[in-house]
């Protein structure tokens, strides 16, 4: 029933081999598109307050930059990801 659904939502997951079997689709590509989907939608009670889904699957990298021959060239950002890469 789940992948019904999700071939339903996402017709992009649903292709078909030439014999007419599912073709295996990227892992990542599906995580993406059902974050994407819940990511601001969908939020959890946790002891009476509301608390937005995204809180448990995103993650922050924090960005600093030096350049080691001017010292007053230093950067700094914040970037939010959902996945993770090895």
């Amino acid at each position: 029933m789940f992948l019904v659904m999700l071939h339903q939502c996402f017709p992009q997951l649903a292709t078909k081999t030439p014999r007419g079997e599912n073709e295996q689709q990227d892992a990542n590509e599906c995580w993406a598109e059902l974050v994407r989907c819940v990511n601001n939608e969908l939020d959890i009670d946790i002891n009476g307050k509301k608390v937005n889904f995204r809180k448990f699957i995103e993650g922050v990298h924090q960005i600093h930059f030096k350049n080691t021959e001017a010292e007053d060239e230093e950067t700094h950002s914040v970037e939010t990801f959902t996945e993770v890469s090895y």
